[in-house]
């Protein structure tokens, strides 16, 4: 008898260290992660049409102020403000975000996880799978982590944070290349590393409409955002500013880059996605302009400045 309950006492001992180590374990992991998250807001395109490199080019509109900020974010969440560009301080810079070291850390890898929850986008604990997501045929293959990839899901209507919710016009509106008249843009800024994703989803659908055309366009409409998971001996570095910054892995650390391009708030408009096409080189197309298929009474909701994609087209 006393064997038998010496036995479970020890039975019960193994499984609750073993329990306690995988809790230890699973912090310890969770705690130990950094990363960097862009979100980008406002007038800016993404062009992915260079397979190496993902580039973001601001629009030099009237009103509209341009505005990078970084934040540092510590384990408990709170922000401090280590570096802020905006206007002058932009204007045509060309702006690199790169990983000097990533060649020499093969295993890096890329991932929009635990992403900063906004809107539709899920949380933490619905992203498991993100990790070892299917890239898309036009990027980079997933061993090769030095090149930003798009995150596609196997379900896009299951997944907020598919990129194919965010708005590429070339795709989605024109089905060709449009080309970007770059003397349009404030500045430029050019990715090496990251993996691109719907930050979040509007809760409206949008249907686009040139004058008596409606386009058979009709959902919702998601926003960019970037993802660079850092790995111990990392640092991602952007460069091109009046000052490098190199943001490094650190236990516990994450930071966050605010791209804006952005107008006052007295002049906000729905008219200001024309301004896309003022930047687009063929005038010709007809002007597609987003209208909500339902307006609520009591908030129209105007898709203002959102960012968009160009999936065929690149910027110098």
């Amino acid at each position: 008898m006393k064997k038998n309950a010496c036995l479970l006492i020890f039975v019960a001992f193994c499984v609750t260290f073993s329990f306690n180590f995988m809790f230890i374990e699973a912090t310890t992991a969770s705690n130990s992660r950094s990363s960097v998250i862009f979100t980008f807001d406002g007038l800016q395109v993404l062009a992915f049409g260079d397979p190496n490199r993902v580039s973001d080019g601001i629009l030099d509109v009237a009103h509209h102020t341009p505005k990078i900020e970084i934040k540092q974010i510590d384990a408990k969440g709170k922000e401090k403000i280590i570096a802020s560009f905006q206007g002058k301080e932009l204007y045509r810079k060309y702006i690199t975000v790169s990983m000097p070291n990533k060649l020499n850390n093969p295993n890096s890898i890329n991932s929009p996880v635990n992403t900063i929850n906004r809107g539709n986008s899920p949380n933490s604990s619905n992203t498991a799978n993100i990790a070892s997501t299917a890239n898309s045929n036009n990027t980079a293959n997933a061993n090769n982590t030095n090149k930003p990839t798009r995150y596609y899901s196997p379900d896009m209507q299951k997944d907020k944070q598919d990129f194919r919710w965010c708005l590429d016009m070339e795709s989605d509106l024109f089905q060709k290349q449009l080309y970007l008249n770059e003397n349009k843009l404030f500045a430029k800024i050019h990715f090496s590393v990251g993996t691109f994703f719907s930050a979040s989803v509007t809760d409206e659908k949008y249907k686009f409409i040139a004058a008596s055309k409606i386009h058979s366009f009709n959902r919702q409409l998601g926003t960019p955002g970037a993802r660079v998971e850092l790995q111990p001996n990392d640092a991602l570095v952007i460069g091109g500013l009046d000052k490098e910054i190199t943001l490094p892995y650190q236990i516990g650390t994450s930071y966050k880059v605010d791209v804006t391009n952005l107008p006052p708030r007295e002049m906000a408009s729905v008219d200001h996605f024309g301004f896309y096409y003022d930047a687009v080189k063929d005038q010709s197309v007809s002007r597609f302009m987003p209208v909500m298929v339902e307006k609520a009474s009591y908030y129209p909701g105007p898709l203002i400045c959102e960012t968009v994609i160009l999936g065929k087209s690149s910027i110098r």
